[in-house]
């Protein structure tokens, strides 16, 4: 034992410069984590900036590993699996306190941020032992292990972004309960949406995808779109169906709000709609959305969010939307078709 104590204070003696190198660089690391941890979410996230946020976890833990490693190697003696297995433990530990920090600041705590931390510390470890080691083989296994565990924790994003030029690409149709994508952009609060076909006595839309909001008893249950296509301008209205099975009438609520909305009533469009039993066809001039916030003008080059809302039904209310969809005006249909 005395002997390892011996070549333990022998190794941090002789790597002392760098030594307190490594630990400045984990101390700012460790620092700028916490710091990251604690950060509130921007006031308008996106699903984008979410992702992006999301997915730093990786790099970051990549770096914190290979120093920590770095520094297991200069201060710890042993075989190269006990300083890899030490330095494995306290990145599982670090990525469970990073989790822990964030119970007291704005951001939520989550299983899915610390498995990424423990992708990236994973990804570093592999990649150290691919630059370590003298056998080909083993260095392209630990290339390619890190390569898969950096790809994992990054996938999410890579997914988010494909879903936006989905999004982009079936525009002017906002929302039209047949695509994958949508998954992401569409949903229901206080409501159960599910996407079947339509029902058969609604004509020219029977069998045809639409989505069927299930809206609780609650204060506004709702159908989002959550970040639709954001410039509008060039269309003159929004149209979509609505089929009730209900046999009384229920008023709705249409929301459509921009990229500066401060969250008050007044600073966004609300446009009210009695649905009737049976089909229901809705078309809101976006001039009277452009119009609609008291003291100034809804930016239609930047939407950020369309819902209907139901404002606390007495009863669960079941619903029927089709396609939302912008409508060109005709000025814009002559110049595409130039």
């Amino acid at each position: 034992v005395g002997s390892s104590r011996d070549r333990g204070g022998q190794m941090a003696s002789a790597n002392k410069p760098q030594l307190i190198k490594l630990a400045v660089g984990l101390a700012v690391l460790g620092l700028v984590m916490g710091a990251v941890a604690l950060l509130p979410p921007s006031e308008h996230p996106t699903l984008l900036s979410e992702a992006f946020f999301d997915a730093g976890h990786v790099p970051m833990f990549m770096l914190f590993t290979l120093l920590v490693l770095q520094l297991v190697r200069v201060t710890i003696p042993g075989s190269r699996a006990r300083r890899y297995l030490l330095a494995g433990t306290l990145v599982v530990f670090a990525g469970l306190g990073t989790e822990f920090v964030q119970k007291f600041g704005a951001r939520d705590a989550g299983w899915t941020d610390f498995v990424r931390d423990l992708l990236g510390g994973g990804a570093a470890l592999l990649l150290a032992m691919a630059f370590e080691q003298r056998r080909p083989f083993v260095k392209v296994v630990g290339a390619l292990g890190a390569l898969v565990l950096v790809g994992a924790g990054l996938a999410e994003l890579v997914s988010v972004h494909l879903d936006y030029r989905a999004r982009d690409a079936a525009f002017p149709l906002l929302a039209g309960f047949d695509a994958p994508w949508e998954s992401r952009f569409v949903h229901g609060h206080d409501a159960d949406l599910v996407v079947m076909p339509a029902p058969s006595g609604w004509s020219g839309v029977a069998g045809t995808p639409s989505g069927r909001l299930d809206a609780r008893v609650a204060d506004y249950p709702s159908l989002s779109v959550r970040e639709p296509f954001p410039d509008w301008r060039g269309h003159e209205a929004l149209q979509f169906e609505v089929w009730s099975e209900l046999a009384n009438p229920v008023d709705v609520t249409v929301r459509i709000h921009d990229r500066h909305h401060n969250n008050g009533y007044s600073d966004r469009y609300n446009g009210g709609f009695r649905i009737e039993p049976g089909p229901n066809h809705i078309s809101i001039p976006l001039e009277l959305v452009r119009e609609a916030p008291q003291g100034r003008k809804l930016d239609l080059a930047n939407v950020a969010g369309l819902s209907v809302f139901l404002d606390h039904p007495g009863r669960p209310v079941r619903l029927w939307f089709s396609d939302f969809r912008l409508m060109a005006n005709e000025e814009t249909m002559r110049d595409d078709a130039e």
